[in-house]
């Protein structure tokens, strides 16, 4: 797992680190969390301008995680998917896996 940010700024880290650690908080919300401490400029502001990764492109890992998880807890889990799934489906799913796994393997890079 990436380091997290320093302490400083708005965030509370040891909150922020027990809430994204805690087992039982879903990846959707883990994510969701993490997508939104990334846009705090005071803290993350040197951590995306050492990876080039800006915070709207991990809004996009963002949505394209919820994807994969509504994907998977629709075979999973029985629940209903906001949309069906096809083959075409999960081949763009699969295809945009790289683009988005390489970004965040750039921040993991930057974060040291």
């Amino acid at each position: 797992m990436c380091a997290v940010a320093s302490a400083g700024g708005s965030v509370n880290v040891s909150k922020t680190k027990d809430e994204i650690e805690d087992p039982f908080v879903g990846i959707g919300k883990k994510i969701a969390k993490v997508a939104q401490l990334f846009q705090q400029k005071d803290v993350f502001g040197s951590l995306y301008s050492a990876s080039g990764v800006k915070p709207s492109d991990l809004q996009n890992i963002h949505v394209w995680a919820d994807a994969v998880r509504d994907a998977r807890n629709s075979i999973h889990y029985g629940a209903a998917s906001a949309l069906p799934n096809t083959y075409e489906k999960v081949a763009a799913l699969i295809i945009g896996a790289v683009p988005h796994l390489r970004l965040i393997y750039r921040i993991c890079a930057a974060a040291g």
